[in-house]
């Protein structure tokens, strides 16, 4: 079915307004964790963590050299267009669906005031660009439907079905859903022509392609190489690991090992599955898209049957995929993260459900619009105050509260970003005050904001900087003091109290900025705190 003309208008007004609001509230220069990890990656050209996400690298490289800002602003600001983007397409995307205009616009508003979507696109993400691709799929595969039985609009869905992959895999299971829909149909339309097939996988295969990217960049021995960090950390670990000593090797860790080394094996037990369901449904139905929003989704999914079986039997087990994948890898603070392609699919289905409703009303289109944006505010303003709610007193017996991805982070009404906005100035203090020749052990989030500024801008150049992880403190404290005199080349431990806690009572602290604190050890540690330090102890 062919959007209106409407649906264009509305849909740029709809991207307008919302690279607008992102950009006034988008963090401003250096940002802390995966963010200041992102902002390097893409000012230099190198790697990110697991899953590597190449598509990502590539346009937010090209996006950095615009003349907007300062450098790390610009990286910030890629999320912010693509988020906006991403609403504008929702808008037309719906149109073609079926979905009238006023719905479809109130839609893309709930989505984007959604506290994830809103902070996604304020930071420096790929989420947002994972949810614009995956729209750019969907809008493929309607037309592939609409030109059926065209082979070569199948095989463009399915390329660009593939193109998804290479930016998150929390689409896999939405993906998986909806390429074996399209397989299933290209090989009803033409069951003799045994080629559809296999050119449709290789279609799909050729999606995957930028993943060969990573593989070139781990080759060429660029410096902002998360690998050589894994490769780096490997070497203190006390037990044999997994070899990453090729590319080739590399890139299959990054895509199979869940950011972790050595990957754990992969396992599926029901039963965790099933008892991890319910808080799925509590981030999304609580926290994300909210409670008002089931009933909506409910309703459109039997509207959008009505209209048209296969796309609404597509969208409706492409949730549930996406819900139970979430479930299965239990992420915790990222649960929300993984969760993303179903709050799309929800906003979706929820647009079916908000059309039902306006139909039912019988409105004037003025009346039909102001109550368009009434229930945009109300189904956003649900989850956000239940956010806040839950801060203080949890909810259920499971006690439901939202457990962000750093510890810092407090519920809010709207995401904020003043923290984010801080780690160019804390980095900038810290690398003042650090010892000269020291080795700097920081927790991840601290160490992405210090890389930086050592990559990025050659600070202190003179600092061993390394991360910390469990298991390895204990041997790189060890081997420090082993080829180096403490009182002249001292060690710095930049992280939380409680990971430390072993190591404090031979440290001096050092007050940083935020009331931040780094301890540093001037003098031989001691064998019995070093075995303290050891992780199971």
């Amino acid at each position: 079915m062919k959007r209106s003309a409407a649906h264009d208008r509305w849909g740029l007004a709809v991207g307008a307004a919302f690279l607008a609001l992102y950009a006034a509230t988008a963090a401003r220069g250096l940002q802390f964790a995966d963010s200041g990890e992102l902002q390097s990656v893409a000012l230099l050209g190198g790697i990110p963590h697991a899953t590597g996400y190449p598509l990502w690298v590539a346009l937010a490289r090209a996006f950095s050299w615009l003349p907007l800002g300062e450098p790390e602003f610009r990286v910030t600001l890629f999320s912010a267009v693509c988020g906006a983007a991403a609403l504008g397409l929702l808008v037309r995307r719906l149109g073609e669906l079926g979905v009238a205009p006023f719905a479809s616009v109130a839609a893309a508003g709930f989505l984007g005031l959604t506290f994830s979507f809103w902070r996604i696109s304020v930071r420096a993400e790929v989420y947002t660009l994972g949810l614009l691709t995956a729209l750019v799929a969907l809008g493929a595969l309607v037309a592939a439907r609409a030109a059926s039985p065209s082979a070569w609009a199948a095989r463009r869905a399915a390329l660009l079905l593939g193109l998804v992959l290479t930016v998150h895999l929390a689409f896999a299971p939405a993906v998986a859903v909806a390429g074996l829909g399209l397989a299933w149909r290209e090989w009803r339309a033409a069951p003799r022509e045994l080629a559809r097939l296999p050119l449709l996988l290789a279609a799909f295969a050729l999606g995957l392609s930028p993943y060969l990217l990573l593989v070139a960049l781990d080759a060429s021995g660029i410096r902002a190489n998360y690998l050589d960090l894994v490769r780096e950390n490997a070497a203190f670990m006390g037990h044999a690991v997994p070899p990453l000593e090729t590319p080739w090797q590399g890139v299959r860790w990054l895509l199979t090992g869940r950011n972790l080394h050595p990957p754990p094996p992969f396992e599926l037990h029901p039963r965790s599955v099933v008892a991890m369901l319910p808080d799925c449904g509590a981030v999304l139905f609580l926290f994300e898209l909210g409670p008002l929003a089931l009933p909506l989704l409910l309703a459109g999914l039997v509207r959008a049957w009505r209209k048209d079986r296969p796309p609404a039997l597509v969208l409706a087990v492409a949730f549930l995929a996406t819900v139970g994948f979430a479930a299965w890898l239990q992420f915790g603070a990222m649960l929300h993260l993984f969760l993303l392609p179903a709050c799309l699919i929800g906003a979706i289905l929820a647009a079916f459900g908000l059309e039902a409703l306006l139909g039912v009303a019988r409105l004037s289109g003025p009346r039909r619009a102001a109550v368009a944006v009434a229930a945009c505010l109300a189904l956003a303003a649900a989850p956000a105050g239940l956010r806040v709610f839950a801060e203080r007193h949890p909810i259920g017996p499971r006690e439901w509260r939202v457990i962000e991805e750093d510890a810092e982070f407090r519920s809010a009404l709207l995401p904020a970003v003043a923290r984010d906005a801080g780690a160019g100035a804390w980095a900038d203090s810290a690398l003042e005050r650090f010892p000269e020749g020291a080795l700097v052990l920081a927790s991840w989030s601290y160490y992405t904001p210090l890389r930086h500024r050592q990559l990025v801008d050659g600070r202190r150049p003179d600092l061993t900087l390394r991360q910390i992880l469990v298991g390895t403190l204990a041997p790189r404290v060890r081997g420090w003091q082993r080829d180096h005199v403490p009182a002249g080349a001292p060690i710095v431990l930049v992280a939380e109290r409680a990971r430390l806690s072993a190591l404090l009572p031979a440290a001096d602290s050092l007050a940083l900025p935020g009331g931040r604190v780094a301890w540093v050890l001037r003098r031989p540690v001691p064998d019995s705190l070093l075995e303290e330090a050891r992780p199971g102890r």
